[in-house]
């Protein structure tokens, strides 16, 4: 999971377009930063529920500061308000669907073990 984290700076430091953002600055390479240290952070931790919240939080934190540049560039703050919450709405669906819900799954299956054997 952290080698494909590696594959989300990738994407960060690719996405970064000259139109938005013509001047390169710190908040441009700090998604970047924030998933290095996250993916960093992941492989040190042996708690496989704590790497999980760290992998989840630090690419919120990245996205957010991807899409800062972006969003002061729009014309009104619907259109970035709509566009924060669609990207959080879809991001936070996959979350759910690919880490959270095997998570919950598996605890299910075992309270029902337990239940059974009772």
């Amino acid at each position: 999971m952290s080698y494909a984290f590696y594959g989300f700076v990738l994407f960060l430091l690719f996405t970064i377009d000259q139109e938005e953002t013509p001047i390169l600055t710190f908040l441009v390479l700090l998604p970047s930063l924030i998933g290095l240290l996250t993916a960093f952070a992941h492989l040190r931790i042996q708690s496989a529920t704590k790497r999980m919240l760290v992998l989840v939080v630090g690419s919120l934190i990245g996205w957010f500061f991807l899409l800062l540049a972006i969003f002061f560039g729009m014309s009104s703050h619907w259109s970035e308000i709509g566009m924060l919450l669609g990207l959080f709405l879809i991001y936070g669906a996959v979350v759910t669907v690919f880490l959270i819900a095997p998570i919950f799954l598996v605890r299910i299956l075992k309270e029902l073990a337990t239940i059974r054997k009772k």
